[in-house]
């Protein structure tokens, strides 16, 4: 499973970005980031593609950053590599 709240929380701390900052390059609202960060909404695909463009990252950085199922070594590598500032 991913969390994709956690993905997303995770890369917007490593590139010093509010929510509100993400949320306006996303097009969509503050809350609704601060939702999907807290677990109570998962991003549709078109939400998921804007926000992955608003961190300059890669679609699969996030999920593989936010997925249960993957070793943390892996976590480290996508974030120090993909997720630089």
């Amino acid at each position: 499973m991913v969390n994709y709240g956690k993905s997303l929380r995770v890369v917007r701390a490593v590139k010093e970005l509010t929510q509100g900052q993400v949320a306006e390059a996303s097009a969509i609202s503050a809350n609704y980031v601060s939702m999907i960060e807290s677990g109570l909404r998962a991003p549709s695909t078109d939400v998921l593609l804007a926000i992955a463009k608003a961190l300059n990252v890669p679609v699969w950085a996030l999920v593989v950053i936010g997925s249960d199922d993957v070793p943390n070594d892996v976590h480290g590598a996508a974030i120090a590599t993909l997720v630089k500032p």
